[in-house]
């Protein structure tokens, strides 16, 4: 790849766990913890992404692990740009003249939140900005058909939110935004280990027990984890061993405001567009998808057919890098959300 172009083409997913950056020609090209570890000494910058992420719950006083990007909006603007920087800094985007950026963001935003992220891009040198709702995005990188007159429900599981849409005709028809997703449910996992453990845990060891024995359903395959933390009580350290069946339990009430919010949306959907949902299924994205039988307890719960995308970690990202690889053909999804003003 040459190292100087004329033209740069991205696409960006900016999520509160982790971003993903697509150039045009090439694929994704970054995919990295959305973290950033800060000298508060120095104020100084020393370390990015995945560095910056094993540091969380493990620094000294004077250096602090942050998370700029919380609940899919932007929380700490000088950080996020800090970070962005370094990632684009990658050998495999080339310097440009012109630089067009199509970026992911959640659906209701604010208008100065969208706005937040349109000055973020600029910040860092993207010369023409244009944003995409995730539910739309993780749409077009599933490659779903839907410029044409029926609906699809996408259920995009983060890390900060969980959202939630009926996707047709080219537009979101109703949508939902829940700050129920991954992190609470660590939080709920943080929680429940102190109470019937009497131990101390952190976020990072919470998120290890999720993905190692996390379950929505039962499974035929018994799985447990060890854990190591400090004694509520003695303070000293302990190590315990946690089942998937206690891990399951933990997650419920989370998993069942999740389904109770796509109830909500439901019925506040058209008739004939609930019809097509029952016929085409629920679509599910995000990290989050890949806890073990969610899709059989949504199908349970709510009677339609679930299916997880492919490379449901990605997804949206691919959905801005399919906008970009075939721009003429989906520059009508950005229209609506782009708050970019061509300079004269």
């Amino acid at each position: 790849m040459t190292f100087l172009t004329l033209k740069k083409h991205f696409g960006i997913d900016l999520g509160t766990d982790s971003t993903l950056i697509y150039l045009k020609g090439t694929g994704i090209v970054v995919s990295e913890p959305s973290t950033v570890a800060l000298n508060n000494r120095t104020n100084r910058i020393i370390a990015v992404g995945s560095g910056a992420k094993k540091m969380l719950s493990r620094t000294p006083a004077h250096i602090s692990a942050i998370r700029p990007v919380s609940h899919g909006v932007i929380a700490d603007f000088e950080m996020a740009k800090e970070m962005l920087q370094q990632f684009l800094k990658t050998r495999d985007l080339p310097w440009s003249w012109f630089t067009q950026t199509v970026v992911s963001v959640p659906t209701n935003l604010t208008e100065v939140e969208r706005k937040s992220v349109e000055d973020l891009l600029k910040e860092v040198g993207a010369s023409r900005v244009y944003l995409i709702e995730q539910p739309l995005a993780a749409a077009v990188g599933s490659h779903l058909d839907i410029n044409q007159p029926t609906a699809y429900l996408i259920v995009d599981i983060g890390a900060g939110t969980t959202d939630i849409a009926i996707v047709s005709m080219n537009g979101v028809v109703v949508s939902n935004r829940l700050k129920m997703a991954g992190d609470h449910m660590n939080q709920e996992v943080i929680k429940f280990v102190k109470d019937d453990f009497k131990l101390n845990i952190g976020e990072p060891t919470a998120e290890e027990i999720k993905i190692g024995v996390g379950s929505a359903t039962p499974n035929n395959e018994r799985l447990e984890i060890k854990v190591r933390g400090r004694d509520v009580v003695s303070g000293l350290p302990r190590e315990i061993i946690i089942k998937d069946s206690q891990v399951r339990l933990w997650l419920q009430r989370s998993l069942k405001q999740i389904s109770q919010g796509i109830k909500d949306l439901i019925e506040v959907t058209p008739a004939e567009l609930v019809g097509d949902i029952y016929k085409n299924g629920i679509y599910l994205c995000g990290g989050g998808s890949l806890l073990r039988g969610i899709d059989q307890l949504f199908q349970k719960e709510l009677g339609v057919d679930v299916n997880i995308a492919e490379e449901p970690l990605s997804c949206v990202a691919r959905g801005t890098g399919l906008v970009i690889e075939r721009f003429n053909d989906f520059q009508h999804l950005l229209e609506s959300f782009s708050k970019f003003k061509e300079e004269t």
